[in-house]
């Protein structure tokens, strides 16, 4: 038993150089997100604040109200019992 938890501590610290090589990786990967992450936010910001986005966006809430309009006339047209009509208003 002993001998086996030796070969352990040996195989697992002592035989595997990658893992410092992981740790530095994920510690620079974690950074270059973060740098990303900031600089797509920035962007996102940017696209979000010219009117072609804004006129888009305003069609866009139109036609859902639309739709949830036309969701309703289809419901009311349906008969259904009091208790199981859905309450659209």
């Amino acid at each position: 038993m002993l001998v086996a938890a030796g070969w352990f501590a040996y195989h697992e610290f002592g035989t595997q150089p990658w893992k410092s090589y992981q740790s530095d990786f994920r510690g620079a990967y974690a950074q270059y997100l973060r740098h990303e992450i900031a600089r797509r936010s920035a962007d996102e910001q940017e696209i979000y604040a010219t009117s072609k986005y804004q006129t888009l966006n305003a069609s866009l809430e139109g036609q859902s109200a639309r739709d949830t309009q036309a969701k309703g006339d289809q419901f009311s047209k349906i008969s259904l019992p009091a208790g199981l009509r859905p309450n659209l208003k």
